[in-house]
């Protein structure tokens, strides 16, 4: 396991309380910076920036000193922290800066980030940081530093999330899949590398044939809770277990054998079936379909049996191809669900 050398820090008056123990915290010269990363106080923001800039001028690659801004209780970040500073901590995030600190490398992990193109994100890299757009050294410390690979993650997902800021919203993908979604989303995911990803996951698992899930036993009392809280008596006509889609998968893995870890789950049963789908990036969506017997609306119920109330909502199907009713409903982030969740779906009686 890595440990902490040294951290030096700027403009501390004295050692705060909540220093985490066992890390090191030793006061750097005014005058000048040291080779290693500074922990800096808000009160000596514009003294770092003078004494880095100063730093940075005597170097070939003109690259900034290291450094972590440190914010004591009710201390809020100055505009200059995205130019000047690696990383922003809060005096309670003491496991944030021990990480950030243990290993000297740990600071450059956001840069080698930088470096993967658009593609690689949302790629199927089994292992992202061996793509050939990172410098060798990089590559060999990731895969010796277990810190450096989960910030790694953890900068990859922070990322992701910041080039999709633009994109479709994960219904609207979803429909599109099906052939249901508006034209000018061709023109959007031509150019997308992220929603190109995407779309060809949801399409592959869109491409199988739906099985007829019935009632498990083990859903039997979760649904019989759910048939409490909302009233109804009759037992659902389909119910999808969500345990194999929640285990928490890296993401842009690459895919694995349904066997091992599906994803999308299907269920078929008067004339209804639901897909469920998880997405590269966690992204859980529900797809019905219908011919034109079956009801027009359907109610969808997440639950589960440590929830105080299901999530519930009631849906209109629609045409969405000759002789077929359909919806897309966005269940949320993976993430955010437990392991025993489960989906029920019941068709509504036509006067409703």
């Amino acid at each position: 396991m890595n440990t902490v050398h040294r951290v030096w820090v700027l403009g501390f008056p004295e050692r705060p309380p909540d220093w985490p123990a066992g890390l090191p915290f030793n006061p750097c010269s005014p005058h000048s910076l040291p080779p290693g990363p500074v922990v800096v106080h808000p009160s000596e923001v514009a003294h770092f920036i003078e004494l880095a800039r100063r730093a940075a001028s005597h170097t070939e690659s003109g690259t900034l000193p290291r450094a972590v801004l440190y914010l004591p209780p009710g201390d809020s970040e100055p505009p200059e922290v995205a130019a000047y500073f690696d990383a922003v901590v809060r005096a309670d995030e003491t496991d944030r800066l021990v990480r950030l600190l243990t290993c000297p490398h740990t600071l450059s992990v956001h840069e080698w980030v930088e470096e993967l193109p658009r593609e690689a994100l949302f790629g199927v890299l089994e292992v992202p940081w061996e793509h050939r757009n990172l410098p060798g050294e990089a590559r060999e410390h990731l895969t010796r530093c277990r810190v450096c690979r989960e910030e790694f993650h953890q900068a990859l997902q922070a990322r992701r999330r910041l080039l999709r800021a633009l994109c479709p919203e994960p219904e609207a993908l979803a429909r599109y899949a099906t052939g249901a979604g508006a034209a000018h989303l061709a023109h959007h995911v031509d150019r997308c590398p992220a929603c190109r990803a995407e779309l060809a996951a949801l399409q592959r698992e869109l491409g199988g044939e739906p099985r007829a899930v019935p009632l498990k036993p083990e859903l039997r009392p979760l649904w019989d809770q759910v048939a409490t809280l909302l009233g109804v008596r009759r037992l659902p006509p389909i119910a999808v277990d969500l345990s194999p889609l929640l285990a928490t998968l890296p993401l842009a893995a690459k895919s694995l054998p349904e066997t091992q870890s599906p994803q999308s789950l299907r269920a078929q049963l008067e004339g209804v079936r639901c897909t469920v789908q998880r997405s590269p990036e966690g992204l859980l969506w529900a797809a019905v379909e219908a011919d034109l017997q079956a009801p027009r609306k359907v109610r969808l119920v997440l639950a589960s049996l440590h929830w105080t109330q299901p999530q519930e909502w009631l849906v209109e199907l629609r045409p969405i191809a000759p002789g077929r009713l359909g919806a897309t409903l966005f269940l949320g982030r993976a993430e955010h669900l437990e392991p025993g969740a489960a989906l029920f779906l019941v068709p509504e009686p036509t006067d409703a």
